[in-house]
């Protein structure tokens, strides 16, 4: 009789359902201590329409970096990066980076100086380790538990401003002593550079139980991207993946590079012009880039809030009074009047500046016009910035800080002469 029932329950055993595993999925606190190896995988392509054009052009593209990640004392989430492997587009100079967390997504500057739009692209990509991390519930989940992800933590991991839809759901499974999987799909709306994003998004991710973070992610997106004030209309699909290591005891960052990192400041970009360089913040655009003449625009939201063309003046010298005269004669009808010329004495880079602020119509639009001419080491350049004009005047503080830190370039010969005074 014993033996016929420990038969029986062990029957009933084999018969009851198994008991699902547990995983607490909190995030560690602690965990840009490091240090650690990122290895970053993306490959996209697609097809992109600019603006005034009806035929869309191929884009495809991908690229590897890795770099080595370790904490920086100090207020608020900041890391320093030394890359390992990198695009060529990245220079040698820029390879020491600092990472600070932020609402929409890790910003990333170079200790070695500005970066430019290309570089920037290259190393401040979807899904940074300061970001994904917050994908991660809080407790504990069984194996088949699901979740609808923060919005604000997939805005984080895609570099977008919030929008009106972002249904994320999560499920976690394949729960082990060691790790467990994480799985998430759902469209997410947002804006990104000033345009409207739509993403159909896909991910897998790892969470390492040792270590209490996602130490693997794979993401997949197809994105339809509106026109917008400085960038094409976009419709791609992208694969990125993402791995983190505990790195070795020789892979660590000196002191000297964490103490570079860490007097890094937030930086703009690097433009170049016409054999001039400038500093441009973030929503600066290039859009336009030649021989002769470099154009920008500033986004503010959804809108166009600035425009300004850089143009090879060749050597020419101009007084304030020859300037203005020239702007009459360029913008003739347009012309609604001028309210002020003014001169400044060469800077420290030896830039003298002669400028007229005047207004009118673009079309049947008010406008306000800026235009400057530079001159230094015996060249110049000439600047024509024109913004929209409401019901009261601009404010062109963008406009001005973006001019004031033009100066000319180191060992680069300008383009031919040619270009006037006042461009258009």
């Amino acid at each position: 009789m014993p033996k016929l029932l420990a038969t029986c329950v062990a029957l009933a055993a084999l018969a009851a359902p198994a008991i699902a595993q547990t995983v607490d999925l909190t995030a560690w606190e602690g965990l840009d201590g490091g240090p650690i190896a990122v290895a970053v995988e993306l490959r996209y392509g697609g097809a992109a329409t600019a603006e005034g054009e009806k035929t869309a052009v191929p884009v495809r593209g991908g690229f590897q970096i890795a770099y080595t990640q370790a904490a920086l004392e100090g207020v608020g989430q900041r890391v320093a990066r030394r890359v390992e492997t990198a695009p060529d587009a990245l220079r040698g100079s820029r390879r020491l980076l600092v990472a600070e967390s932020n609402d929409e997504g890790a910003r990333v500057a170079s200790a070695g100086g500005a970066l430019t739009r290309a570089e920037l692209d290259t190393v401040q990509l979807a899904a940074d380790p300061l970001d994904i991390d917050s994908l991660l519930p809080t407790g504990e989940y069984r194996d088949g538990g699901t979740w609808k992800v923060e919005p604000r933590a997939v805005h984080r991991l895609l570099h977008l401003q919030s929008g009106e839809v972002c249904d994320v759901v999560a499920i976690v499974s394949d729960v082990t002593p060691t790790h467990a999987r994480l799985r998430f799909a759902g469209p997410v709306h947002g804006l990104a550079d000033g345009a409207k994003v739509e993403i159909d998004l896909r991910g897998v991710a790892l969470f390492d139980r040792q270590l209490g973070r996602l130490t693997r992610v794979n993401l997949a997106w197809s994105e339809k991207r509106e026109l917008g004030p400085a960038t094409p209309a976009i419709e791609l699909t992208a694969k990125l993946n993402l791995t983190i290591e505990p790195a070795g005891p020789e892979e660590k960052l000196s002191a000297a590079e964490l103490a570079a990192a860490a007097a890094t400041p937030d930086q703009r970009l690097e433009v170049s012009a016409s054999g001039w360089t400038l500093l441009a913040d973030r929503d600066w655009y290039v859009v336009a880039d030649d021989r002769l003449a470099t154009t920008l625009r500033r986004v503010a939201g959804t809108e166009l809030a600035a425009m300004v063309t850089l143009a090879d003046a060749g050597n020419r010298q101009l007084s304030p009074e020859g300037l203005e005269a020239e702007v009459r004669q360029a913008l003739g009808a347009q012309l609604g009047g001028v309210y002020a010329t003014k001169f400044s004495e060469p800077d420290t880079a030896g830039v003298r500046r002669v400028a007229v602020s005047s207004y009118g119509k673009s079309g049947d639009k008010p406008v306000e016009w800026r235009h400057v001419h530079l001159t230094a080491a015996g060249k110049a350049l000439a600047a024509t910035a024109t913004l929209p004009a409401l019901e009261a005047r601009p404010d062109d503080a963008a406009i001005v800080r973006l001019l004031q830190a033009v100066q000319p370039a180191a060992n680069e010969k300008t383009a031919a002469a040619g270009a006037t005074a006042v461009s258009r």
